[in-house]
């Protein structure tokens, strides 16, 4: 019977051993399990949070995308603004350029308005005659344009022998602006015939009807 009591206290402290070793292991699978879950969750949120991560990724990659176009744009509309400016900038370098060449223009048309206006007012305050020198008659003459040969440039003026004379001088006018100078080099009785002077042509040239001034 001491045997038998021996053995089973013995069996019964194995059993409570057991039994303790038991219930530390359920707790250890207890935790393990809520460690698990814990990591499952963590995993779970460290997923969401990577395909956010990956879906902002993207939407970098777009405004990296259109940034860079954008940029593109830009430097391309700044090329194009340059090269216009560029192209101003030569045209009104060359404005300027026909402007300052107009002015010359004007200049010498002024010049040589005024050379027109002298020699028109030394004419009708005294008459040249053939050898040049002055008469002291004065002409004051008025006349119109008959006909013009614009190849061989001679006019036909309606004053005869009575009133001018070879070598005599006219302005031809067009209202108030002055078109050529004329030499009289032929004279016949109710007619005379003129050539324009080379280089004093303005505008769209003589033409019948145009008012002369001797």
């Amino acid at each position: 019977m001491d045997d038998i009591a021996r053995f089973s206290t013995q069996r019964q402290s194995q059993l409570t051993q057991r039994n303790n070793e038991l219930t530390t292991t359920k707790r250890t699978l207890v935790d393990t399990k809520d460690t698990l879950a814990t990591r499952e969750r963590e995993l779970a949120a460290a997923k969401t949070q990577e395909e956010n991560l990956k879906v902002a990724l993207a939407k970098s990659k777009d405004d990296l995308s259109s940034g860079q176009r954008q940029v593109a744009n830009l430097e391309t509309d700044k090329r194009n603004r340059e090269s216009a400016i560029r192209t101003k900038n030569a045209d009104l370098t060359e404005l300027n350029n026909n402007l300052a060449s107009l002015e010359i223009d004007l200049e010498t048309i002024i010049q040589e308005r005024n050379l027109a206006q002298d020699d028109y007012d030394r004419c009708r305050l005294g008459a040249v005659g053939d050898d040049g020198v002055a008469t002291g008659e004065v002409r004051g003459a008025k006349g119109l344009v008959l006909a013009v040969n614009k190849e061989w440039q001679y006019v036909v003026i309606d004053k005869g022998d009575l009133a001018i004379k070879p070598n005599y001088q006219a302005f031809v006018h067009r209202g108030k602006d002055f078109v050529a100078k004329l030499n009289v080099v032929r004279v016949e009785d109710k007619l005379a015939i003129a050539e324009i002077v080379s280089g004093s042509l303005e505008g769209e040239g003589v033409k019948p009807g145009d008012t002369l001034f001797f």
